[in-house]
């Protein structure tokens, strides 16, 4: 699992780095710095996500209600800051949305790149 989860976080700089040029190119900077904030935030969404699996697994913690609390707090802050972040910053939200999805893509490419070479 270990090679599985560097090769996402491999596809997820790759697809930020590609698709804030496209965003650049299309958008302007505000387009491109848009979708880097939102790669960015997708970037450590997953991260926590990862921490919270492995802490949940057969030598971590047992789930409670500070977990749920914790989870959803989390994604509260990650509304407000992007609420406030678009509303007064300026920042493109159609871009940054875009950005926030990179973590999509990356776990596509990686369960495509599972698919054709599985079998070698």
């Amino acid at each position: 699992m270990e090679t599985e989860l560097r090769r996402i976080y491999r596809w997820m700089l790759v697809l930020a780095l590609a698709g804030a040029v496209v965003a650049l190119r299309v958008g302007g900077i505000t387009a491109g710095c848009s979708f880097l904030l939102g790669s960015t935030a997708s970037y450590f969404n997953f991260r926590w996500m990862v921490r919270m699996v492995e802490a949940l697994g057969p030598h971590g913690r047992k789930p409670g209600k500070l977990l749920a609390v914790v989870l959803g707090g989390r994604y509260l802050l990650f509304g407000i800051l992007g609420y406030a972040i678009v509303k007064y910053f300026g920042v493109s939200p159609v871009a940054a949305l875009a950005g926030f999805l990179v973590v999509a893509g990356a776990v596509m490419f990686e369960i495509l790149y599972e698919l054709i070479y599985a079998g070698t």
